[in-house]
């Protein structure tokens, strides 16, 4: 639910100063089931806190970015190998810098912080997927991409990425292969399923 409220907040819907009430009154609607149990920490309390204090810290948009889209949906074909596939994304922010035109993608996370630069490198597929899926829906050009982010809510900070498109090929390299084993998989499973 905190990307609704980011999403409203955005949109001009929700003033900063009303971010965290909201948040603090849609808590129970939407987190109803019990947080494990973690030794000492009540879990719960923990993220409901870091929750809170991230809408209480809301900050409007810095004035030299402009708005492009919030919880912007894109459906296009995306070059998987040898083919095109079907593709479709929600980008949690878009914004393209007035001074320069260059966007920058912005992913609300309420993961705490990257364990290493490997797990970081993997969460980032999943920006290099938005960047392709604006690129080849003809929203941007590649060269104006230069930031990719993590807006890192519960822990406070924001994790910039320098845009790079041997990365971006990546990104798309694993999404095919991980695109090729589901469909093995299944395959698989309608076989076994066949030959009962």
């Amino acid at each position: 639910f905190a990307h609704s409220i980011y999403e409203r907040f955005l949109r001009g819907e929700l003033f900063s100063f009303e971010c965290a009430s909201v948040f603090r009154r849609e808590w129970s609607l939407y987190i109803n089931e019990d947080f494990p149990s973690f030794g000492a920490k009540n879990l719960e309390e923990s993220w409901f806190e870091a929750g809170e204090s991230a809408f209480e810290s809301v900050e409007d948009v810095p004035d030299h970015y402009e708005v492009v889209g919030v919880e912007m949906k894109i459906e296009t074909s995306l070059p998987f190998g040898s083919q095109l596939l079907p593709f479709k994304g929600f980008i949690d922010l878009l914004l393209r810098d007035k001074r320069d035109g260059s966007y920058l993608i912005v992913d609300h996370k309420s993961h705490a912080r990257f364990k290493s630069a490997k797990e970081k490198k993997e969460y980032a597929r999943q920006l290099y997927l938005y960047a392709e899926l604006l690129i080849q829906s003809g929203v941007v050009r590649a060269r104006d991409i230069r930031l990719l982010a993590f807006n890192m809510f519960r822990a406070g900070y924001v994790e910039k990425i320098d845009y790079n498109p041997d990365h971006a090929l990546e990104a798309l390299e694993w999404a095919g292969q991980t695109y090729s084993q589901i469909l093995s998989a299944i395959a698989f499973e309608q076989c076994t399923v066949r030959d009962k």
